[in-house]
């Protein structure tokens, strides 16, 4: 882009010299060696083929930004028509050109002041997933009751919710990082999963009682095209199911897979201690691992038992160990209790189930926000393509004799977010213009874009192409403005969402992963110690 910058002075200079747009590219092009110039001298190969227009179209297939589109679309024009002179005196191609370059260096500045803010944050966000194990490591190698969290339900919880805020965070900032264009465009599958789902009756019988009813449709079809999503309505809402009962799904196996994790840990876990500080030594960890043997074989062995529960356990524990006291009895049979309490209550309860089915039922309302989002975050890229089409009418509005249907033709051929739109208004332009135009303002539901259409409106009743669009320059200078605005408020926004968003993950991994666990056992040692200190 910077290049770009340079190459519009270079072909502005040699445009004074020759007063012919494509000796202008060609001396620009020979007179650089950087990237640009290869465009420069693909877009001279335009201008010299046989056939421009379908050179032109294949060029825009391929072109790496819209400023190299409205540039090779400006010289096209002014090598098909020729240049003018405006009221003012100054030429048309050239005043075209240092509006082009006002855009080119308002977006150069964008991306600097984005990168300074955002370029580390996606290594800051993602850090924190190599460092989960060496914490848990030294978490338990220093503070041996931090084994039985990280062993646990509550411990597995944590953990899952540090890699998700991790993912999170990750796909969030490298979406505030984004500034390719076209990024919300529609683009059709060739295998379309969603057609293949509502041709079974059975799923298509679901979809249509889902459907909203007619007072409601439009709006909910407003805001599929307005995101620029490609899918009917119906499709939309096989998605919304099918995110809905997979989120159910995931959630239930999650939870039946925690019980699983945690009655594994309560018959395999090394027998907790009351040392909080500093690793076991090599005698007290064998002296856990045979509790753990032993409180497992008798769980095992009472397995389903409901009556003389504890009685039975006694007797199970005196046959293993024959000469026990009865404090070590009564010691061993309350953590044999206790464990297989917890055994055989590890199976899926009923409020899991239910949790699991309202995230499900939460989850088929998160595609309609995703489109609200999507439609928010596009309204920038819309309003800069309305822009380049203003540049392109601007140009046309000034040749002589030019009709509406020509202009859309060119607005369809540079367009690229309002493309499906203006092929469609193109191919009923034929049975009536009128009706074509209003279908186009249906279809494509964008304030500034509806207002450009309204003037082509008015062109084909009623006024000239060039008297609809000689206010143009007043609404493009206000709108830069605008934009600039907008940028600034957009890039303040972005930095503080950034670096919250990015630091999060940090911060949760040492809150949440190590403070919190920390300080909960240490309470919780705390007032086990109380317990038996209150009762010797």
């Amino acid at each position: 882009m910077q290049q770009m910058s340079d190459l519009t002075s270079d072909v502005r200079y040699h445009f004074h010299r020759h007063s012919m747009v494509d000796e202008a590219i060609y001396d620009a092009a020979e007179a650089n060696s950087n990237e640009v110039a290869l465009h420069a001298n693909r877009i001279y190969g335009i201008l010299a083929s046989p056939e421009p227009v379908k050179a032109l179209e294949e060029y825009y297939e391929v072109a790496p930004n819209r400023f190299l589109k409205i540039f090779a679309g400006l010289t096209f024009l002014t090598k098909e028509f020729g240049d003018k002179k405006l009221k003012d005196g100054s030429s048309r191609f050239l005043s075209a050109l240092d509006k082009l370059k006002k855009e080119i260096n308002l977006e150069i500045i964008r991306r600097q002041q984005l990168n300074y803010h955002l370029s580390f944050l996606t290594v800051i966000a993602v850090a924190p997933v190599l460092f989960v194990k060496p914490i848990e490591d030294w978490a338990k190698s220093s503070f041996p009751i931090m084994t039985e969290f990280y062993s646990s339900k509550l411990g597995f919880i944590m953990k899952l919710v540090i890699f998700l805020v991790i993912l999170l965070g990750y796909i969030l900032v490298k979406k505030l990082q984004e500034t390719n264009e076209g990024k919300y465009v529609a683009k059709l599958k060739r295998f379309k999963w969603e057609k293949r789902l509502y041709e079974f009756a059975p799923i298509r019988f679901i979809v249509d009682r889902l459907l909203p009813p007619e007072n409601k449709k439009p709006k909910l079809i407003k805001l599929l095209k307005e995101s620029n999503s490609p899918l009917p309505l119906e499709w939309f809402y096989i998605h919304r199911i099918v995110l809905s009962v997979v989120m159910f799904i995931v959630l239930l196996s999650s939870f039946i897979y925690m019980h699983s994790f945690s009655a594994h840990n309560t018959l395999y876990a090394p027998t907790k201690t009351d040392v909080i500080f500093g690793e076991l030594n090599e005698f007290e960890k064998e002296k856990a691992i045979q509790a753990t043997d032993l409180d497992r074989k008798i769980i095992l062995q009472m397995k389903g038992v409901k009556e003389n529960l504890s009685d039975r356990i006694r007797l199970a524990i005196q046959k293993e160990i024959p000469d026990a006291d009865e404090k070590y009895l009564d010691s061993t049979l309350v953590r044999i209790m206790n464990k297989h309490l917890l055994f055989e209550n590890e199976y899926l309860k009923w409020w899991e189930f239910l949790i699991a089915l309202l995230i499900g039922i939460l989850s088929y309302h998160i595609p309609v926000i995703v489109l609200a989002f999507q439609s928010k975050l596009r309204r920038m890229d819309m309003q800069n393509e309305v822009e380049q089409l203003h540049s392109i009418i601007s140009m046309l509005s000034e040749i002589e004799r030019i009709s509406v249907e020509t202009i859309l033709e060119w607005m369809e051929r540079f367009s690229t977010i309002f493309k499906e739109p203006l092929q469609k208004c193109l191919l009923n332009y034929d049975a009536g213009p009128v009706e074509a135009l209003e279908q186009l303002k249906e279809d494509a539901p964008f304030t500034s874009f509806v207002r450009t259409v309204e003037r082509l409106e008015v062109s084909v009743m009623q006024i000239p192409v060039n008297e609809a669009f000689e206010d143009l320059e007043t609404d493009r200078a206000f709108n830069f403005e605008q934009r600039k605005q907008d940028y600034e408020k957009v890039i303040d926004s972005k930095k503080e969402w950034g670096r919250n968003i990015g630091f999060a993950p940090l911060y949760a991994l040492v809150f949440l992963y190590l403070v919190l666990p920390l300080v909960y056992m240490s309470f919780t040692q705390m007032t086990s110690y109380y317990d038996k200190i209150t009762n010797l």
